[in-house]
């Protein structure tokens, strides 16, 4: 492997590791997405709300904002795509992107639910026991 290649590879990981999102974890875990799948679905859950609105965009925008070429990100959003994770239509010199819903509980962000009743269960049990 090339130092070049070797750099933009490490490149990638670093930028993977930034996305502290747990529905990006989901299907990371679910799907075992290539580093560049998932700096490329990391943008598009940034841009789209987490997955909750559609966005209509440009291969080229994406590509400098992962920092790679517009093949790898059309690529990537086909990857998606085949994963059931998107869908796209492409519309001109435009990319519409939709996410699909996700019919399966993400397990990271039911344990949060989880955790904070019994954090607040122990609030209320921290604050009777102050009052006596």
């Amino acid at each position: 492997m090339k130092k070049d290649e070797l750099t933009k590879e490490l490149s990638l990981i670093n930028k993977t590791t930034l996305f502290d999102n747990p529905i990006l974890r989901h299907y990371l875990k679910k799907n075992k997405l290539s580093d560049t799948d998932a700096v490329v679905l990391g943008i598009l859950l940034e841009l789209t709300g987490q997955g909750k609105i559609e966005i209509r965009t440009h291969y080229n925008i994406l590509a400098e904002y992962a920092e790679l070429t517009a093949m790898e990100v059309y690529q990537s959003i086909n990857s998606l795509h085949r994963y059931r994770i998107i869908e796209y239509k492409p519309a001109g010199n435009f990319v519409h992107i939709s996410f699909n819903k996700i019919d399966e509980k993400i397990e990271e962000i039911a344990l949060a639910y989880i955790n904070a009743g019994k954090i607040k269960h122990l609030e209320k049990d921290v604050e009777f026991m102050k009052k006596m």
